[in-house]
């Protein structure tokens, strides 16, 4: 028997689902989607498409296709996420079965209608959310927005800052020393939507991402002692650093450990900080000031649907790379006029180098307590 389902919008900027699912999900999709993306009992707006999610079997003639369009669901490296896929033609539309959980996800021709079906409600909640990530991804680029491998945070004023950067530039470590020595509140660990606003500027949403932290950065901050791995304890500081091993915490433990909180959307920037991590310099700030220049840094950051891990898997919602290279000048340009924006070319600091001589680290006030062996 088919659970009856709750009606609910998904919103991150101008982008807005209207979903229905049932009780046994709702818990857990609530929890990895908000407060990034807003989940409401009424619609405020008009839905662009509508998202089912199906406690049930799907009908026999979906189950029994054996051959199909092989699609790329999920490459990221989370292994509980990553799947291929098998995307064949129905009736009305055309179907995605997810083979590493079973699911099977109906993509209406016409109807702007998703239906998810999995009898199994964890992974309903599993797929369910993947599905509505990526739809939510290409929609934002439909409607002008970028998704940048950024951090951020937001001042006193609400103003946010956000913090670009590709894979070991050091967003997190920064992340979490902005976290530690300012008055700021989260608004994002990883990865920030940039939307252009009707005023000619431009507001940023936080998306719903794994906050994964390096051990080196869990030793470096007494607030997170709890979180550090109790195998790893034996491990020489440098060598947590060198291997880039990460434990994975959810945004809410990291400010909940620092006494701060969660802005998860900025209606204006206050600045664009772009991260270089270097260990043998120099370092310093540089200005950038050519919107050339600061729309080539976005495109080395861009996560959208052309990104391997936030690509478009179902090809349901149109968007070119057009479209893409338009949204990226466009925010380019705009985030010279409005904020500046500063190259922070880095590399670790004195205390940090000194805790690597393993008589001195030994004697290093947390982290002498937290690392048992040198």
């Amino acid at each position: 028997m088919v659970e009856p389902s709750h009606r609910r919008t998904v919103t991150i900027g101008p982008v807005c689902l209207d979903m229905l699912l049932p009780d046994a999900v709702e818990a857990q999709v609530r929890a990895e989607l908000e407060p990034f993306l807003v989940m409401a009992d009424e619609p405020g707006r008009a839905a662009t498409l509508r998202v089912e999610l199906v406690a049930d079997r799907v009908p026999a003639s979906w189950s029994d296709v054996a051959q199909g369009e092989s699609v790329a669901v999920d490459t990221s490296r989370y292994r509980h996420l990553a799947s291929a896929g098998l995307r064949f033609p129905v009736d009305g539309g055309y179907v995605v079965h997810i083979q590493a959980t079973g699911t099977h996800v109906f993509f209406a021709g016409s109807a702007r209608r998703v239906v998810v079906h999995q009898p199994d409600p964890r992974l309903l909640a599993l797929d369910g959310i993947r599905t509505i990530k990526s739809l939510v991804t290409v929609l934002a680029e439909s409607a002008g927005g970028v998704q940048l491998h950024s951090s951020a945070v937001t001042l006193d004023d609400g103003r946010g800052v956000l913090v670009l950067g590709d894979m070991w530039q050091g967003k997190t470590t920064l992340l979490l020393e902005l976290l530690s020595a300012f008055r700021v509140r989260q608004l994002s660990c990883d990865t920030v939507v940039v939307f252009p606003n009707a005023g000619g500027g431009l507001g940023a949403h936080g998306w719903p991402s794994p906050f994964s932290v390096s051990h080196g950065s869990l030793s470096d901050h007494p607030e997170l002692a709890g979180h550090f791995p109790q195998e790893r304890r034996d491990v020489p500081y440098d060598t947590l650093w060198r291997e880039g091993m990460k434990a994975v915490l959810t945004s809410g433990e990291v400010v909940r450990a620092f006494g701060t909180g969660i802005a998860p959307s900025a209606a204006a920037l206050a600045h664009c900080i772009v991260t270089r991590f270097r260990s043998d310099g120099p370092v310093g700030l540089t200005r950038l000031t050519e919107p050339a220049a600061v729309v080539e840094e976005l495109r080395t950051v861009y996560l959208g649907s052309r990104d391997p891990i936030y690509h478009d898997w179902h090809g349901y919602v149109p968007v070119d790379d057009e479209l893409i290279r338009g949204n990226l000048e466009r925010i380019g340009e705009l985030l010279v006029r409005i904020c500046p924006v500063t190259v922070l070319t880095w590399a670790p600091s004195a205390t940090s180098l000194l805790k690597r001589i393993p008589e001195l680290g030994s004697a290093h006030k947390h982290l002498g307590t937290l690392l048992s062996a040198f």
